[in-house]
Formats: structure tokens, C-alpha cells, sequence
């Protein structure tokens, strides 16, 4: 039986945010450790798969609490996701203690002051989708768009093509809402959901095609400055 979220005690919520990316991918690393370590002061860490940038390199410089991590040949893998793999390497190189898993174009959308976990609990996230500034809600056409074990604390396998870690869920703990930018062209709109599935990888769908619901949604005025900065937002 789940323990009550009466019975967690409130604990100060500090967590070190943890993500990859390859030095190919088009990820707002920069507004997302702005938003992140600058603004909310968290500690990043961000496992980069290739050759240093010079871009990367300013960033890292910027900011104290960003801890970046440098793997220079991408792997071939047989038996493993490698975005489940590369994400574990991320994570390995994090402290002990709460962790959050992200990808770079996910955003906790405000500064939360407590959260109730145990060590032995694993936390849900629910992406919402923001696109061209607007909130929506995925009504089940989205890949991975359901609730996902995402806040853990120490170390724990990172599971399928990377949207989960392994762990005891608590449904009496509460679901952390975050971001996830929709920047993305028509083929990637496909990719990333199940058009392709009917329609194949050639159709390139737009966001209309997604059946999202857009819902009112408030989160802090200093993201939605970031955010309106970006493409297509």
C-alpha cells in the first residue's frame, strides 16, 4: 500500500536536472539553462554526445551550477535504446539525492518551493504542450504524453527509449506539470506522434493534426519571455 501524501513529510525541492543531447540536435540549451540553473537555480547536468562547440563552451562557462559532461563517438547499440543509455550516463554523473530527468526541450514551468518524496518512491512529470505560446493537453495521440516516472532520488535504470526510470510509483504523490516545446517542422510533428503510424513517415503533419485540447495554464512570466522567443512560440 502507498503511503499517504499525509504521512511523506514536505522536504525543500533542490533536485539536480539531468539530460543529454547530441551535438547535431536543434534543443534550446541555451534558454533551458537560463530558465533552469540562472533563474531557478537548480543544478544542472547535461551529458554532450560529440565535439565541444563553441556555443557549448560559452554556456558552460556562464553558469557555475551547470555541470556538462563530454562523450566524443556515439555508440552503436544492439540491446539498449540509446537514448535510455545516454540518458543513465547522464544521471550517472549527477550527486546523490533528488533527481528530475528532463529532455532540453522540457521546462518546469515555475519555482516549486517543497515537493513530499521518499527515497523509495519514484515521482511522476505530465508534459503539457506549448506551442506558438498556447497550453494544450494531449487527448491520446501524442507518443509518451501520459503521466511518466520522472523524479527519483540517487540512481535507478533508465527504462524503454528513455521516457521513464525504473520504480515504485506513489499515486498519492502529486504530478509536476512541465513544458514541452513544439518547435518542430511537419516531419518531426509526425515522428514524434502516432500519424505515422496510419499515415507513414513521408506525411507531414501539422500541430492540428495532434488532437490537443488547449487549456488555461499559468506559469511564470519570466519563461513565457524565454519561450516567446523561440521558434514558432
Amino acid at each position: 500500500m502507498c503511503t499517504s501524501i499525509n504521512e511523506i513529510a514536505l522536504k525543500p525541492f533542490n533536485p539536480s536536472l539531468y539530460a543529454f543531447t547530441f551535438d547535431d540536435y536543434a534543443y534550446p540549451i541555451e534558454e533551458w539553462v537560463r530558465w533552469h540553473v540562472g533563474i531557478l537555480g537548480y543544478d544542472a547536468y547535461i551529458l554532450f554526445v560529440g565535439e565541444k562547440t563553441e556555443k557549448m563552451k560559452a554556456i558552460e562557462e556562464k553558469y557555475d551550477k551547470l555541470h556538462v559532461w563530454y562523450v566524443k563517438k556515439k555508440r552503436e547499440m544492439r540491446f539498449i535504446d540509446y537514448r535510455a543509455y545516454y540518458k543513465y550516463l547522464a544521471q550517472l554523473t549527477a550527486p546523490q539525492g533528488l533527481k528530475v530527468m528532463l529532455d532540453l526541450d522540457e521546462f518546469i514551468p515555475y519555482k516549486i518551493q517543497a515537493y513530499p518524496f521518499e527515497d523509495r518512491y519514484v515521482g511522476l512529470i505530465k508534459p503539457l504542450i506549448v506551442y506558438r505560446g498556447i497550453v494544450y493537453e494531449d487527448e491520446g495521440k501524442m507518443i509518451g504524453r501520459n503521466p511518466m516516472r520522472r523524479i527519483h532520488t540517487n540512481y535507478t535504470p533508465v527504462l524503454g527509449d528513455g521516457a521513464e526510470v525504473m520504480g515504485e510509483i506513489n499515486q498519492n504523490l502529486p504530478i509536476l506539470p512541465v513544458l514541452h516545446l513544439q518547435f518542430k517542422n511537419c516531419y518531426e510533428i509526425t515522428r514524434k506522434s502516432w500519424l505515422w503510424k496510419t499515415k507513414g513517415n513521408d506525411y507531414c503533419g501539422s500541430i492540428d493534426d495532434l488532437h490537443l485540447k488547449q487549456i488555461s495554464f499559468a506559469y511564470d512570466p519570466r519563461l513565457k519571455e524565454i519561450i516567446k522567443g523561440l521558434p514558432a512560440n
